[in-house]
Protein backbone atom coordinates (compact mmCIF):
# COMPACT_ATOMS: atom_id res chain seq x y z
CA UNK A 1 0.00 0.00 0.00
CA UNK A 2 1.27 3.46 -0.95
CA UNK A 3 0.12 6.27 1.31
CA UNK A 4 0.22 9.92 0.36
CA UNK A 5 0.26 12.26 3.36
CA UNK A 6 -0.82 15.90 3.26
CA UNK A 7 -1.76 18.40 5.94
CA UNK A 8 -4.33 20.61 4.24
CA UNK A 9 -7.04 20.36 1.56
CA UNK A 10 -5.04 22.83 -0.55
CA UNK A 11 -2.18 20.32 -0.66
CA UNK A 12 -4.50 17.38 -1.30
CA UNK A 13 -5.88 19.02 -4.45
CA UNK A 14 -2.56 18.39 -6.20
CA UNK A 15 -3.15 14.67 -5.65
CA UNK A 16 -6.86 14.71 -6.51
CA UNK A 17 -5.82 16.32 -9.80
CA UNK A 18 -4.47 12.90 -10.81
CA UNK A 19 -6.89 10.67 -8.87
CA UNK A 20 -10.22 12.43 -9.16
CA UNK A 21 -12.41 9.55 -8.00
CA UNK A 22 -11.19 9.41 -4.42
CA UNK A 23 -13.42 7.60 -1.91
CA UNK A 24 -13.61 8.90 1.65
CA UNK A 25 -13.04 5.89 3.91
CA UNK A 26 -12.81 7.47 7.37
CA UNK A 27 -12.67 10.88 8.98
CA UNK A 28 -12.21 12.32 12.43
CA UNK A 29 -12.15 16.05 13.04
CA UNK A 30 -10.12 17.61 10.24
CA UNK A 31 -8.36 14.32 9.42
CA UNK A 32 -9.51 12.31 6.43
CA UNK A 33 -8.56 8.97 4.90
CA UNK A 34 -9.21 8.45 1.17
CA UNK A 35 -8.77 5.57 -1.22
CA UNK A 36 -7.43 6.98 -4.48
CA UNK A 37 -7.07 3.69 -6.36
CA UNK A 38 -6.41 0.04 -5.48
CA UNK A 39 -3.24 0.07 -3.38
CA UNK A 40 -3.09 3.88 -3.07
CA UNK A 41 -4.46 5.94 -0.20
CA UNK A 42 -4.29 9.52 1.02
CA UNK A 43 -4.26 10.66 4.64
CA UNK A 44 -4.98 14.34 5.25
CA UNK A 45 -3.70 14.86 8.79
CA UNK A 46 -4.75 18.45 9.47
CA UNK A 47 -2.47 21.34 10.39
CA UNK A 48 0.07 20.11 12.93
CA UNK A 49 -1.39 16.57 12.91
CA UNK A 50 -4.61 16.87 14.85
CA UNK A 51 -4.35 13.41 16.45
CA UNK A 52 -1.35 11.23 15.66
CA UNK A 53 -2.89 8.20 17.41
CA UNK A 54 -5.83 8.18 14.99
CA UNK A 55 -3.48 8.32 12.01
CA UNK A 56 -1.42 5.47 13.49
CA UNK A 57 -4.57 3.39 13.86
CA UNK A 58 -5.49 3.94 10.22
CA UNK A 59 -2.01 2.89 9.16
CA UNK A 60 -2.16 -0.20 11.40
CA UNK A 61 -5.38 -1.37 9.73
CA UNK A 62 -3.71 -1.44 6.32
CA UNK A 63 0.06 -1.02 6.83
CA UNK A 64 1.97 1.16 4.37
CA UNK A 65 4.79 -0.16 2.23
CA UNK A 66 5.73 3.32 1.03
CA UNK A 67 4.75 6.74 2.39
CA UNK A 68 4.97 9.96 0.37
CA UNK A 69 4.51 13.33 2.00
CA UNK A 70 3.82 16.29 -0.27
CA UNK A 71 2.98 19.80 0.78
CA UNK A 72 4.21 23.32 1.31
CA UNK A 73 6.98 24.58 3.56
CA UNK A 74 8.33 27.91 4.64
CA UNK A 75 11.96 28.70 3.85
CA UNK A 76 14.26 29.66 6.72
CA UNK A 77 17.09 30.73 4.40
CA UNK A 78 17.30 32.90 1.31
CA UNK A 79 18.53 30.04 -0.91
CA UNK A 80 15.02 29.15 -2.07
CA UNK A 81 12.34 31.01 -3.99
CA UNK A 82 8.58 30.59 -3.76
CA UNK A 83 7.62 27.67 -5.99
CA UNK A 84 10.89 25.76 -5.62
CA UNK A 85 10.46 22.02 -5.05
CA UNK A 86 12.80 20.50 -2.44
CA UNK A 87 13.26 16.91 -1.26
CA UNK A 88 13.54 16.59 2.52
CA UNK A 89 16.39 14.25 3.48
CA UNK A 90 16.20 14.76 7.26
CA UNK A 91 13.43 16.12 9.48
CA UNK A 92 13.90 17.23 13.07
CA UNK A 93 12.03 18.83 15.93
CA UNK A 94 13.17 21.84 17.93
CA UNK A 95 14.78 19.58 20.53
CA UNK A 96 17.13 18.15 17.90
CA UNK A 97 15.54 14.70 17.52
CA UNK A 98 15.80 13.57 13.90
CA UNK A 99 14.32 11.12 11.41
CA UNK A 100 16.10 10.32 8.13
CA UNK A 101 13.92 10.15 5.03
CA UNK A 102 14.33 8.31 1.74
CA UNK A 103 15.25 10.08 -1.50
CA UNK A 104 13.92 9.14 -4.93
CA UNK A 105 16.76 7.56 -6.94
CA UNK A 106 15.81 9.50 -10.06
CA UNK A 107 14.68 12.64 -8.30
CA UNK A 108 16.26 15.87 -9.47
CA UNK A 109 15.10 17.99 -6.55
CA UNK A 110 17.64 19.71 -4.32
CA UNK A 111 17.73 18.30 -0.79
CA UNK A 112 17.35 20.02 2.56
CA UNK A 113 16.81 19.52 6.28
CA UNK A 114 13.39 20.49 7.59
CA UNK A 115 12.30 21.31 11.14
CA UNK A 116 8.77 20.75 12.46
CA UNK A 117 7.43 23.33 14.89
CA UNK A 118 4.11 23.65 16.77
CA UNK A 119 3.28 27.19 15.59
CA UNK A 120 3.77 29.12 12.33
CA UNK A 121 7.07 31.00 11.99
CA UNK A 122 6.17 34.55 10.98
CA UNK A 123 9.19 36.73 11.76
CA UNK A 124 12.66 36.96 10.25
CA UNK A 125 14.25 36.89 13.70
CA UNK A 126 12.45 33.68 14.63
CA UNK A 127 13.34 32.08 11.29
CA UNK A 128 17.02 32.96 11.63
CA UNK A 129 17.17 31.69 15.21
CA UNK A 130 15.48 28.43 14.21
CA UNK A 131 17.92 27.93 11.35
CA UNK A 132 20.93 28.58 13.58
CA UNK A 133 19.67 26.22 16.28
CA UNK A 134 18.66 23.30 14.05
CA UNK A 135 20.51 23.78 10.76
CA UNK A 136 17.19 23.38 8.93
CA UNK A 137 16.47 25.27 5.72
CA UNK A 138 12.72 24.56 5.67
CA UNK A 139 9.99 24.56 8.30
CA UNK A 140 6.58 22.91 8.65
CA UNK A 141 4.16 21.75 11.36
CA UNK A 142 3.64 18.04 10.60
CA UNK A 143 6.44 16.03 9.03
CA UNK A 144 8.46 15.11 12.12
CA UNK A 145 5.37 13.79 13.93
CA UNK A 146 4.32 11.80 10.86
CA UNK A 147 7.77 10.25 10.42
CA UNK A 148 8.10 9.48 14.13
CA UNK A 149 4.72 7.71 14.23
CA UNK A 150 5.61 5.63 11.18
CA UNK A 151 8.91 4.57 12.73
CA UNK A 152 7.05 3.02 15.65
CA UNK A 153 5.68 0.33 13.34
CA UNK A 154 9.01 -0.64 11.79
CA UNK A 155 11.07 0.62 8.85
CA UNK A 156 8.96 2.09 6.06
CA UNK A 157 10.43 4.22 3.25
CA UNK A 158 9.22 7.80 3.77
CA UNK A 159 9.65 10.33 0.99
CA UNK A 160 8.89 14.02 1.33
CA UNK A 161 8.94 16.65 -1.41
CA UNK A 162 7.93 20.17 -0.45
CA UNK A 163 7.14 23.29 -2.43
CA UNK A 164 8.39 26.52 -0.88
CA UNK A 165 5.39 28.72 -0.13
CA UNK A 166 6.91 31.67 1.76
CA UNK A 167 9.98 32.93 3.58
CA UNK A 168 8.79 32.48 7.17
CA UNK A 169 8.44 36.18 7.89
CA UNK A 170 5.72 38.67 8.73
CA UNK A 171 4.61 38.63 5.08
CA UNK A 172 4.21 34.83 4.89
CA UNK A 173 0.43 34.73 4.61
CA UNK A 174 0.33 37.49 2.01
CA UNK A 175 3.07 35.72 0.04
CA UNK A 176 1.11 32.46 0.00
CA UNK A 177 -2.06 34.22 -1.16
CA UNK A 178 -0.18 36.17 -3.84
CA UNK A 179 1.57 33.10 -5.26
CA UNK A 180 -1.17 30.53 -4.66
CA UNK A 181 -1.50 29.70 -8.38
CA UNK A 182 2.26 29.15 -8.78
CA UNK A 183 2.43 27.01 -5.63
CA UNK A 184 -0.53 24.88 -6.75
CA UNK A 185 0.97 24.38 -10.20
CA UNK A 186 4.34 23.32 -8.79
CA UNK A 187 2.68 20.90 -6.39
CA UNK A 188 0.89 19.23 -9.28
CA UNK A 189 4.22 18.98 -11.11
CA UNK A 190 5.78 17.33 -8.05
CA UNK A 191 2.95 14.80 -7.73
CA UNK A 192 3.20 14.02 -11.45
CA UNK A 193 6.93 13.32 -11.10
CA UNK A 194 6.33 11.15 -8.03
CA UNK A 195 3.75 9.13 -9.95
CA UNK A 196 6.40 8.38 -12.57
CA UNK A 197 9.03 7.54 -9.93
CA UNK A 198 6.73 5.05 -8.21
CA UNK A 199 4.96 3.95 -11.41
CA UNK A 200 1.56 4.66 -9.94
CA UNK A 201 -1.55 4.41 -12.08
CA UNK A 202 -4.97 5.94 -11.75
Amino acid sequence: MVYFITALPFESRAIFHFWGKAVLLQHQGTMRLFELAPGIRLVEVGLGVEDAEVVSRWWAEVPPQVVVNVGISGALVADYSVGDAVAVQLVCNEAGDTVSLALFPGGEWPTAVQVTVPEPVESEEQAQALHRRTGAALVDMELYRIARELQKNGPVPIYSVRVVSDHSNQYARQTIRKHRTIIAREMRTVVGQIRKELRLKK
